[in-house]
């Protein structure tokens, strides 16, 4: 995959330091665990993304509309109180971006909107 804008993250810089061979060793065990939760996450969004896709004809069907103010609503006031208030900001924050690109892929399903990330 190349380092699209959409790829690469937000904070990395161009000349950021690489990793050293003595910090590689000591961070070894943790990337190791975030690896793993990386791997769920990304399990769970791909699960996610497959809801998207079985609801989308649905609500094409019985003209409800991809973008429901109430059901964001109701997601974010979810996550946020889950996440605790140590990390509810930072959870909204990729919420809203996950949401945002739900509901872009709903209505481009439904036909409502532009292709996804041509």
């Amino acid at each position: 995959m190349k380092n699209t804008p959409s790829s690469t993250p937000a904070k990395t810089a161009k000349d950021a330091p690489t990793t050293s061979p003595q910090a590689a060793a000591l961070l070894k065990p943790f990337r190791a665990q975030i690896d793993v939760l990386d791997d769920q996450i990304v399990d769970l969004l791909v699960k996610r993304m497959a809801v998207i896709r079985d609801v989308a004809p649905i609500k094409a069907e019985n003209g409800i509309p991809a973008v429901l103010d109430d059901r964001i609503e109701e997601i974010i006031n979810r996550v946020a109180e889950r996440a605790g208030e140590e990390n509810e900001d930072m959870i909204c924050e990729i919420y809203a971006v996950l949401l945002a690109v739900s509901c872009d892929v709903e209505e481009e399903l439904m036909g409502q909107g532009q292709k996804f990330r041509d």
